[in-house]
């Protein structure tokens, strides 16, 4: 029933892509890790002609990554403030039986991701669920709770959004470690069957189980819960957050080098010592130099990387998106501002250092 409905759409899908001229687009010959980097920033920013080279190079080189990076970053990124964009991203991704589309039909959906108002509040809310203390503490016994008694953690009112996704995210088992106990009686079968109750639509439940399947990730089923709780969100306007000053490196936007791209992260880690401002304002938060690096690498992480140049003007999403750029590792509401400001005095010297190491 599933995919007969999902071929339908898939199919709609189609014949709107094929009927749209296909964008001219040069190919870029780049390394397959820094085309799923460039291309999930280039959504996020609405840059739909790096979006458009960086994924037809994944497109042709490993389509199972371009899907795997896409459907990511829908959840990520994107959200589901335009479910039938969702539902047509995952209509498009491979599935057994069904053949693959071909580069027009994936150029179309990029074109439509990188226009679309984006929140990243599920993302927002796995963070709060990592690094607010304030938010933990409650859950403390949380993985001793029957299962049942768990549940109401997700289905309850007394729970806060943060508690709930927390609560959805250990009972899924899905990537727990550290701070995220995975609860003993962990079902992500059965915390489906709690998130189609919840949101008593059958799309979100496709939008759920077809977004888990292909991104292996958390991030689908706290997406659905978010929008189970059926906030109203009106007309949404969209702006740009603020963006640092960015060059050309290697050829390429600056802001698609981050952390986890071997450019950024060897430029990170000469940051820690090199560029004065962040120098100093390390040495006065974290003990040892892996911490100093995970507090200056988060805090780039939302300084640079994870902007969007159409962010829905949602305020209870926005005053999630507030408090995550004053929370993570080594950085407290207290003391976050600081750790920004040396980003920003020491910009010109960070870009410096991912030129050399690019050989520009």
């Amino acid at each position: 029933m599933i995919n007969a409905f999902l071929s339908g759409v898939r199919q709609q899908v189609v014949t709107e892509a094929m009927a749209r001229p296909l964008p001219d687009t040069p190919y870029l010959r780049i390394d397959t890790h820094i085309a799923a980097s460039l291309l999930q920033k280039a959504i996020r920013r609405s840059e739909t002609d790096w979006a458009l080279k960086a994924g037809q190079r994944l497109f042709d080189v490993q389509p199972a990554r371009f899907w795997r990076r896409v459907s990511v970053t829908l959840f990520e990124d994107v959200g589901l403030l335009d479910k039938q964009l969702a539902l047509d991203v995952l209509a498009c991704a491979p599935r057994r039986g069904a053949s693959p589309v071909c580069w027009s039909v994936a150029a179309h959906l990029i074109g439509r991701l990188c226009d679309a108002p984006k929140t990243q509040v599920a993302n927002n809310l796995l963070h709060l669920g990592l690094y607010d203390l304030g938010e933990a503490e409650p859950m403390v016994d949380f993985d001793l709770l029957p299962f049942a008694e768990a549940e109401c953690w997700v289905t309850g009112d007394t729970a806060t959004a943060v508690q709930q996704a927390k609560a959805v995210w250990q009972l899924s088992g899905i990537g727990c470690s550290g701070q995220v106990v995975q609860h003993p009686e962990a079902d992500r079968e059965r915390v489906l069957s709690i998130l189609s109750g919840l949101a008593g639509d059958p799309v979100l439940e496709i939008i759920a189980r077809e977004g888990l399947r292909l991104t292996g990730h958390v991030l689908p089923l706290i997406s659905v819960l978010e929008e189970a709780g059926n906030q109203e969100k009106g007309d949404v306007t969209a702006t740009a957050d603020p963006m640092p000053p960015e060059e050309r490196i290697g050829g390429l936007p600056s802001w698609t080098f981050d952390q986890y791209t071997w450019p950024g992260k060897s430029a990170l880690r000469r940051a820690r010592t090199e560029c004065p401002a962040i120098a100093a304002d390390l040495e006065r938060r974290a003990a040892t130099a892996e911490q100093r690096f995970r507090a200056l690498a988060d805090a780039h992480f939302e300084f640079e990387s994870a902007n969007l140049a159409r962010r829905a003007q949602i305020p209870a999403h926005t005053a999630l998106w507030r408090r995550v750029q004053a929370l993570g590792p080594h950085r407290l509401p207290e003391n976050a501002a600081a750790l920004y400001e040396a980003l920003r005095a020491d910009w010109a010297q960070v870009q410096k250092i991912r030129r050399q190491l690019m050989g520009d």
